[in-house]
């Protein structure tokens, strides 16, 4: 068995959600539905659900089972902005 494919086994015993920046780009949205569909993964897109679905489509993809998360238009948009400031702050000495 090759390293790759120990390291999906090891994946598919246990799937992880993964968030997906940049999901306009045809690779993140190919590699999102493989991963599902491999069982390694639980891919979360974050951006745009219109122009992700749009995306999708004009490639034939189907995100059944594909977390959509738009930040923008998220009930935990003030969340996500403290959480980015906080890990973005810097620190005096």
């Amino acid at each position: 068995m090759s390293i790759i494919e120990t390291i999906k086994d090891r994946a598919r015993n246990r799937p992880m959600k993964v968030a997906l920046p940049e999901p306009e780009d045809e690779r993140i949205l190919r590699a999102s539905v493989a991963s599902l569909k491999e069982g390694i993964a639980m891919p979360v897109l974050l951006g745009s659900r219109g122009v992700i679905e749009r995306n999708a489509s004009a490639l034939g993809l189907n995100l059944e089972g594909i977390e959509i998360l738009d930040p923008l238009t998220s009930d935990h948009l003030n969340d996500f902005v403290r959480e980015y400031c906080r890990a973005r702050e810097v620190r005096a000495i």
